[in-house]
């Protein structure tokens, strides 16, 4: 699935996979991107989740959801 993101979205999913805590990743976004407002954060979590855009990771698994 794509998706257009806005330039707090990628920050925000940058941060995550280069490895930043959930709380980590969104002080740095809004850091970055100060017209955000922390309250977006949620839904666009949210989404992602729904979308499958995140999965655990188990030690020994592949490196994705299809794995």
């Amino acid at each position: 699935h794509h998706q257009r993101l806005g330039a707090a979205q990628f920050r925000l999913l940058h941060a995550l996979r280069g490895g930043a805590a959930l709380t980590q990743a969104c002080d740095r976004t809004l850091a970055a991107c100060p017209d955000t407002r922390p309250k977006e954060f949620q839904p666009w979590v949210a989404n992602w989740a729904v979308l499958g855009w995140f999965w655990l990771e188990r030690p020994g698994a592949g490196s994705g959801p299809m794995s």
